[in-house]
């Protein structure tokens, strides 16, 4: 297969080119890649960077194999060269490891708060929902507390919530825009949780005591007889904390990474770090 530059071409695979090229490699036997050239191509990177950002370059050479039906070998012997390379890579070029929000904190933080006040109520609604459906919080707040200055096309509304569907009351939660999916938006599922800290009794407890209506933002709370605010983001802590903090309570509890994954609408890899 010859190989042609170009400059739509993704930088994973022409980096992969540039390096059969100084490896002296013949055009034709850059692809399909074979496992060791892979392995070969990715200890180049030894020192400079870590597994995820190698990962990276090689998911670019991936897909050129999916999309033009072509077998790509990545087994066993190109994942141990990608750990032993993490634990190589330079400290400045690792992520921070995010804080994260506890189980222990969201009891800590219901015993805080004035659940018989609407705002307080709102944001435990919001925490709880956050940390079990793997919620970013810029998915559930606006950035104003006018409620007229509200985007039900960014954020959910209280028609966004289904019906629930099961004896303990969970329910789906359609998010209207979200960071992967900014058109069509996801669906998260909201379940049932044993302790004070389940998002379903929150829910259930803050559509009422705000008279959540189909048009009413769902991150929002009464304020007199009538006038309504939306909670902002400026007004959380960052989204991460409880996201990760979620998923680390669901891998605790033994729930398959993959499995996870899905859930939990993660893309990337990136949890396994945690």
């Amino acid at each position: 297969m010859k190989h042609q530059t170009s400059r739509r071409e993704p930088c994973g695979l022409k980096a992969y080119h540039s390096f059969c090229d100084t490896q002296n490699i013949l055009q034709q036997d850059h692809l399909p890649a074979k496992e060791e050239l892979l392995c070969t191509f990715a200890s180049s990177f030894i020192g400079q960077m870590t597994d995820d950002a190698i990962c990276s370059k090689l998911n670019s050479i991936r897909a050129f194999h999916i999309q033009n039906n072509l077998s790509y070998n990545n087994r066993i012997q190109l994942k141990y060269i990608l750990i032993r390379l993490n634990k190589q890579a330079p400290t400045d070029s690792k992520q921070i490891k995010r804080p994260l929000i506890t189980k222990e904190m969201l009891d800590m933080l219901h015993k805080e708060l004035d659940l018989e006040g609407p705002k307080d109520i709102t944001i435990f609604t919001l925490t709880t929902t956050a940390f079990y459906a793997q919620v970013w919080l810029g998915e559930l707040l606006s950035d104003r507390q006018d409620e007229t200055l509200f985007n039900a096309k960014m954020h959910p509304t209280g028609k966004n919530l289904a019906k629930p569907h099961t004896i303990h009351g969970s329910r789906i939660l359609h998010l209207p825009c979200t960071k992967m999916e900014q058109v069509k938006g996801e669906d998260v599922l909201l379940s049932k949780q044993n302790g004070c800290t389940d998002p379903i009794d929150a829910l259930n407890n803050h559509i009422f005591q705000n008279s959540i209506q189909n048009n009413t933002p769902l991150a929002s709370f009464k304020e007199g007889r009538s006038k309504c605010k939306c909670i902002t983001k400026n007004a959380m802590l960052k989204c991460y904390y409880f996201r990760i903090g979620g998923m680390m309570f669901y891998l605790i509890k033994g729930i398959n990474p993959d499995i996870f994954k899905t859930l939990g609408r993660w893309k990337l890899d990136a949890f396994r770090r945690y």
